[in-house]
């Protein structure tokens, strides 16, 4: 169905792909697996038509796709990791976006809703098309972007990291689906870190490294061990006999106490897991003093043994405590403006704004801020800020963590 012959692909001087041959038949779940850098995604981008290759070939059902559109035509689907879909609309709207019915130039309601129930029954059913998205779950929402997919007529999906933000039981549901899907004959790809799901849903793997392909063997004859031989070589750095981490520092920066307890060492990565609304988040908000008034979850904190209230971003600045967000599409990614706390000692009042900017910049006085000295688009404010003794604080942040330092 989905054949590459020969793939080879460049970034200036960087080689992604050097000759790889990749193949998808109808009913038929293929795991692609490989290290940051392999090659799988531009692989996949080649497949949709996103990229096209320096040499080699691309068919799907004997023709080449020259664009996504083509390769939408001719039934490939690119389902990515972090979903693009309209969070404020309903799902029916979400599942047909982009190929609506039209009658009278107009889109035809009806016939929408019509064709995205169908799909969705593909994907299990259960949802409601009039139900708006942003209110699903996340695997919710990945059953509404499969379903749009199923909706352009794919043949074969190509699905990029899809359990990256499920839950354990989201998961079984998601695999239970692809499941039915190949028996409805679609070809799939299933791309993703996670060695035990792919040695669970696939039913062939194939193995990238430094853009080759080393290794396409068949599920049933693999293990993890095998696996990780393949992807990292023998002796390479996720090999199971690594070295054990040096023994910690004694000094402990940081104490937390209460329905979650742990000490944090000097020179110590402590990582902290659980699943999807298990309270990861509102901890390390807590933590971080991004919940203002509010205790961080009736958790008692000490630095360096000093008891320490943290109820608000101005008060864990200065103890040089910083929060990476979850999300890429963070509200610091350049472009928008940032809708953090105030974090001037002169005014402490919130201040945001929702209008496009080069930079993420925080204000220290109520709206509306005047504009920063830069090449932004957005307008300046007719109106003066109220408060003349108020400073302006007004930075870049280059990532989400320097905003959050800075906050």
């Amino acid at each position: 169905m989905l054949e590459l012959r020969g793939i080879k692909k460049s970034f200036g001087g960087v080689k992604a792909l050097q000759g790889v041959d990749f193949s998808v038949a109808p009913g038929e779940i293929v795991g692609l697996v490989g290290g940051n850098g392999a090659g799988k995604s531009t692989l996949m981008k080649i497949s949709a038509g996103a990229y096209l290759p320096d040499e080699g070939t691309v068919t799907m059902a004997g023709q080449t796709p020259q664009s996504p559109a083509d390769a939408i035509r001719l039934g490939v689907s690119l389902v990515r990791q972090e979903l693009i879909q309209a969070v404020d609309l309903d799902v029916g709207a979400n599942v047909m976006l982009g190929h609506e019915p039209h009658r009278y130039g107009i889109i035809d309601r009806g016939a929408l809703y019509r064709l995205a129930s169908q799909a969705l029954e593909r994907v299990g059913g259960g949802i409601d098309v009039h139900t708006t998205l942003g209110s699903l779950s996340p695997g919710q929402k990945q059953r509404v972007e499969i379903a749009r997919a199923l909706s352009l007529n794919a043949k074969v999906l190509l699905i990029d990291e899809p359990t990256a933000t499920l839950t354990e039981n989201d998961a079984a549901l998601l695999f239970d689906l692809l499941r039915d899907l190949r028996k409805q004959g679609l070809g799939m790809v299933y791309i993703s870190h996670r060695l035990a799901e792919v040695l669970e849903i696939t039913d062939r793997i194939v193995c990238l490294r430094d853009g080759q392909k080393v290794a396409e063997v068949s599920t049933s004859s693999q293990t993890r061990e095998s696996l990780v031989e393949f992807l990292a070589g023998a002796g390479g750095v996720y090999s199971t006999d690594m070295e054990a981490p040096p023994p910690v520092k004694s000094d402990v920066v940081l104490e937390v106490r209460g329905r979650l307890s742990f000490d944090l060492h000097a020179g110590e990565i402590l990582g902290l897991a659980g699943l999807v609304g298990a309270g990861r988040t509102s901890v390390l908000m807590g933590l971080f003093g991004g919940r203002p008034g509010r205790r961080p979850d009736n958790l008692i904190v000490k630095i360096k043994g000093q008891p320490v209230t943290l109820d608000s971003a101005a008060a864990a600045r200065p103890r040089r405590r910083c929060r990476a967000a979850t999300s890429r599409r963070s509200s610091c990614r350049s472009g928008w403006r940032c809708h953090r706390r105030c974090c001037c000692s002169t005014s402490r009042r919130a201040a945001s704004t929702s209008r496009p900017s080069a930079t993420c910049t925080r204000w220290c006085a109520s709206w509306p801020p005047r504009a920063a000295a830069s090449s932004s688009p957005a307008r300046r404010p007719t109106r003066s800020p109220p408060s003349a003794t108020g400073p302006w604080c007004s930075a870049a942040a280059r990532s989400p963590a320097s905003c959050a330092a800075k906050s």
